[in-house]
């Protein structure tokens, strides 16, 4: 079996400004056994509370946000692989062939929901108490947490694969597989109504951003979007700066996603336009697929090659933190301008009365090379042309101020 390994990169070059520790491999972590010993398939989160499972149909659960785990109490019924659908407070829910088991304590007992003739699958999601998932030929709905489940069937829907897309508000959206016709329900899921029926039936990752309802082709790069809550909807072709996207996340302004083809995490700030990689500190071997992609407030998830990593977010960005705990990011919006940038960036004064005037201003890449040295400064702001850079992440240091751009 293939392994990655999240590495810490020490920043190399005529200074050292510490050890990246964006992505730290959570194997071994308290209780979660290391990759080589088990394959981690899945993950679901609620907020702190985390839900993996492996190959060998164990899950295993963390109440706080993956510094501990713990080995559930779960026994699967058949011996097929087992899908996690949700975690929702302490209520953990999983499929495993025609079988839909809920447990209400963090795994510690499960209870098993049976429908033969309509196999329940797929993700979960939750609009206040009331859940949706998807069924062979149609949707269920729970009021309690999966202790019972209603069948729902909407008018004109044919025999075919359903399931629960995003929430938005008081609104549900779900799907015939993969991505044909759209439905939307306002009722927490009683009743649903077709909105739309893409020319392309291969959309698989829906999200919300702003007011954006965005659904991203699976292993392509057409996209269709609604910005009226999904009552009219425009399909574009060739959209997205990246193809081969297995999932598709969104945390307050910005996308991150997964790729097939070109390996590892990537992070979009406009919408899916331009992907810039997200994967330093994470070493991975060609070949292996990206598995699942989750986040809460403090930490964004990755399974890569059946491992667990994890990194800090700070408002939905990456967090780039050296040894002593000092936010490399934290200045550059107070010294560097524009933020993304194309062409150029200004240079100002930094923070807290520190004055860069008699000092160099060096500008490195992610892998600690200098990419631009100008000697001491005596006038600010200073325009550098960026132009010629690579699109990416760089750091600038003037004297003891460190901070970062991106380059478009």
């Amino acid at each position: 079996m293939i392994k990655y390994i999240c590495l810490h990169i020490l920043i190399l070059g005529l200074f050292s400004i510490g050890t990246f520790a964006q992505w730290v491999e959570l194997a071994e972590k308290n209780g979660l056994p290391a990759a080589k010993s088990e394959y981690y398939t899945n993950l679901v989160i609620d907020g702190n509370n985390i839900a993996i499972s492996t190959f060998g149909n164990k899950v295993y659960v963390s109440k706080d946000a993956g510094d501990n785990w713990v080995l559930t109490q779960y026994t699967p019924s058949q011996n097929r692989d087992t899908y996690l659908c949700g975690i929702k407070d302490s209520n953990i829910f999983a499929t495993i062939y025609e079988d839909y088991l809920v447990s209400h304590d963090y795994g510690q007992t499960w209870k098993v929901f049976t429908d033969t003739s309509h196999s329940v699958s797929g993700t979960i999601m939750f609009t206040g108490e009331t859940g949706i998932i998807g069924g062979c030929c149609s949707l269920y709905r729970t009021t309690d947490y999966g202790e019972t489940f209603q069948r729902v069937i909407a008018t004109g829907w044919s025999n075919d694969g359903y399931g629960p897309l995003l929430v938005k508000g008081n609104s549900l959206f779900s799907a015939k597989f993969i991505g044909r016709e759209i439905y939307r329900s306002i009722d927490k899921g009683q009743s649903w109504d077709a909105v739309y029926a893409p020319t392309n039936n291969k959309y698989s990752s829906y999200l919300s951003i702003n007011d954006l309802i965005m659904g991203f082709e699976y292993q392509g790069n057409s996209v269709i979007s609604s910005s009226d809550n999904g009552t009219s909807w425009s399909e574009t072709p060739n959209y997205a700066g990246l193809s081969n996207f297995r999932q598709i996340i969104s945390c307050g302004n910005n996308l991150f996603g997964i790729s097939i083809n070109q390996i590892g995490v990537y992070q979009s700030r406009d919408s899916g336009k331009k992907w810039l990689s997200a994967n330093t500190g994470l070493a991975i071997e060609h070949g292996k697929s990206g598995l699942a992609i989750a986040h809460n407030e403090k930490y964004i998830y990755i399974l890569y090659g059946g491992t667990l990593c994890r990194a800090k977010l700070i408002n939905c960005e990456i967090d780039f933190s050296n040894d002593a705990g000092e936010n490399l990011a934290s200045e550059n919006a107070q010294f560097i301008s524009p933020n993304p940038a194309s062409d150029f960036i200004d240079v100002f004064v930094g923070a807290n009365g520190r004055s860069p005037l008699q000092s160099d201003v060096r500008i490195y890449n992610v892998y600690g090379q200098t990419v631009l040295s100008i000697g001491a400064i005596h006038e600010l702001p200073l325009r550098v042309d960026i132009s010629g850079f690579a699109p990416g992440m760089y750091f600038v240091r003037i004297g003891d101020i460190v901070g970062k751009f991106v380059k478009l």
